[in-house]
């Protein structure tokens, strides 16, 4: 008792400085792990958007196969062919004639499918007549045709309605993959181009994988939903399917670079991070046979499914990494950090907080260099050279950096020795390269911009310095070019401008360049006159869906009813969005009786159309007001006012109505 009262301070302060000590231990575990949760998130998030490059990666592939396909005038004048010979022969797969047309078609398209799939890592290439998706020749399965997909062939369906480009994942009948769809035109017998159907390019998930997995040193999978399956393909192959790879969870194996996520989805977590971000990427870790392996999944979403936000998703896709080190690392700092405090707390108590600011100290040093290094790494990648070429004074190439080898695709070999006319596009005027050609011949430096061409022949604008190099006696000898990739800055200022013309909600031009080209047209039909019609559009009852379904559903109608009214016009006639629920047509050399049956098929088109909103068919109208251009106009302000009068008397006349003021 007498040693507890002597030594009351001290063990008052034993006592404190042991509790400082615990509850530091116990916040540098707490901070240790936060951390070690931020970065298994981060680890997430950056494999994920790695997987996303790739897989958008692989659908512009596939876009580009299926668009060199179906602009082959071969191949298109083959499938046209096959689209007589079925129609004539009662369609569907049709008979000896369509078959005779379907060999040829696969004769012409066989080497070219096997370079695709060689280079490329295409699995599927096929031919659907339109509308709607009617399967005429697999380059893969030359066996299966004649059947019907418009139930599941969205990208195929939309690519002919629409006669676009489209692109996505989709599950066809046979096979889930990653589509490319461009719609096929051909010259017929009018001397007209005729829309023949689309061609479709398609490859795995494991093309994507094999690019992505190895260099990220993670493995991945994608996984389809049974009840998504069973929609989708052809009972006898999902239930091959399902054989070899049973569905767990709801979930059917599509790719997978491990059988290991068999094990992993059955596990429990250890701990589950909620959707980071407020995004859609969920994580979870996983302690599979003493090893503990991060697994991040996010939805994946079809082509239907992209369009329309109430269709379920098709899927998930999931990376795995073994992330036992970065625990270990953990478990050992932790175990440091209680030795480091006891043995301090066992010497002196008064240095235990001079100790940990030493440590601390030591180990914020460590960090920093460590940061200054990543950071002189990055500074390094960032800096690296541009695309450096030397040539003689005809142009060819006598040395080529790394990084020209980069930018153009080529190798070195195929480089040097070549003209620097390799890298040219035949996008660039001729009076372009002859004034180049005067300024650096003559000594001095040229700057500007060219359209080049990659090895594998897709366009890139490069900002260019080309500096000739003299002999002392002043003659040029060769010359030393600089070229900056400068394509995104391009394709920004292409995109700024045509939003900047264009409405955003439905892709139309707007009231701005709806002006522009009446300006244009008035001031031709005041020197050459020719028939010219221009309709105001005004939608009827366009009001109620917008108070009872709000604007998301509006916006839907918008785009609905602009589809609609675009199919009932020719190419060369131009619909704009005026605004809000306001239309505008202009039918360049088009009589007005004509101008007043199309308008007439307008008005019964959008009568027909019928919007569905929980469980309510909603159905509208259009006013439509026509007159012609006047040559006694004086400006086309009095041709709009007509126009606009009109519109304004078919919504009294009781809506839904043609009227016409000439």
């Amino acid at each position: 008792m007498l040693y507890l009262k002597k030594h009351r301070l001290f063990i008052v302060l034993t006592l404190l400085i042991g509790c400082i000590d615990s509850a530091f231990v116990y916040l540098t575990y707490i901070q240790a792990k936060s951390r070690l949760h931020i970065e298994e998130q981060q680890l997430a998030i950056n494999h994920l958007s790695a997987f996303e490059i790739a897989y958008k990666a692989a659908q512009e592939n596939m876009l580009q196969i299926s668009n060199l396909v179906a602009n082959e005038p071969a191949y298109s004048r083959l499938f046209l062919e096959g689209k007589r010979a079925v129609a004539s022969e009662g369609g569907g797969a049709g008979d000896v004639k369509s078959q005779l047309a379907r060999d040829a078609l696969n004769a012409a398209i066989e080497t070219n499918w096997q370079q695709f799939s060689d280079k490329f890592q295409a699995r599927q290439l096929q031919f659907h007549f339109g509308p709607g998706s009617t399967s005429f020749l697999r380059a893969h399965k030359p066996n299966k045709f004649g059947d019907n997909m418009d139930d599941v062939r969205y990208t195929i369906v939309d690519s002919n309605r629409y006669q676009k480009q489209t692109t996505g994942f989709e599950t066809g009948r046979v096979y889930s993959g990653i589509r490319g769809v461009t719609p096929v035109f051909s010259m017929n017998e009018f001397g007209e181009q005729e829309h023949v159907g689309a061609v479709e390019a398609g490859t795995s998930f494991s093309a994507v994988f094999e690019n992505l997995t190895p260099v990220l040193n993670v493995n991945a999978a994608v996984l389809l939903y049974e009840e998504h399956l069973r929609k989708n393909v052809w009972p006898d192959f999902l239930q091959s399917h399902l054989e070899a790879s049973p569905a767990i969870n709801g979930l059917v194996m599509e790719a997978t670079t491990s059988e290991q996520i068999n094990q992993l989805r059955v596990l429990a977590t250890s701990h589950h991070h909620p959707n980071i971000n407020n995004s859609e990427i969920s994580v979870d870790v996983y302690n599979l046979d003493g090893h503990f392996y991060l697994y991040a999944k996010q939805p994946l979403r079809d082509y239907i499914g992209s369009t329309n936000s109430t269709i379920p998703d098709a899927g998930q896709i999931v990376i795995w990494q073994d992330t036992t080190q970065l625990y270990d690392t953990f478990n050992d700092n932790f175990r440091v950090n209680i030795y480091s405090a006891l043995v301090a707390f066992l010497i002196v108590e008064l240095l235990v907080f001079i100790a940990i600011r030493i440590v601390s100290r030591r180990l914020q040093n460590t960090i920093d260099k460590q940061t200054e290094d990543i950071s002189s790494r990055a500074l390094a990648l960032d800096s690296s050279p541009d695309f450096i070429a030397i040539t003689d004074i005809t142009g060819e190439i006598e040395y080529a950096n790394s990084k020209a080898i980069e930018i153009t695709g080529y190798t070195s070999k195929e480089l040097l020795g070549n003209n620097m006319s390799i890298l040219s596009s035949n996008h660039t005027k001729s009076e372009v390269y002859e004034q180049l050609w005067l300024t650096i011949l003559g000594g001095k430096e040229w700057r500007g911009e060219l359209l080049n061409k990659h090895k594998d022949d897709t366009l890139y604008w490069a900002e260019n310095v080309i500096s000739p190099r003299l002999n002392d006696n002043g003659e040029v000898v060769n010359f030393i070019v600089a070229q900056h990739d400068v394509t995104t800055a391009h394709n920004h200022h292409e995109k700024v401008l045509h939003d900047a013309l264009h409405d955003q909600l439905t892709g139309l031009i707007n009231r701005r360049e709806f002006e522009r080209r009446m300006d244009r047209i008035f001031d031709a039909i005041r020197a050459e006159y020719s028939s010219t019609a221009l309709f105001f559009l005004d939608l009827d009852y366009f009001k109620r869906v917008n108070d009872e379904c709000g604007h998301q559903a509006g916006d839907q109608v918008l785009k609905d009813i602009s589809n609609i009214i675009e199919g009932e016009l020719r190419q060369r006639d131009t619909l704009a969005r005026l605004g809000g629920d306001e239309f505008a047509v202009i039918l360049n050399h088009c009589e007005i009786e004509q101008a007043m049956l199309v308008a007439e098929k307008i008005c019964a088109a959008v009568k027909a159309y019928e919007f569905h909103w929980k469980s309510i068919v909603y159905t509208l109208g259009v006013s439509v007001g026509v007159t012609p251009f006047l040559t006694t106009d004086s400006n086309w302000k009095e041709t709009v006012n007509r126009a606009d009068k009109a519109c304004y008397n078919a919504k009294e006349a009781g809506r839904s109505q043609v009227v016409l003021i000439k």
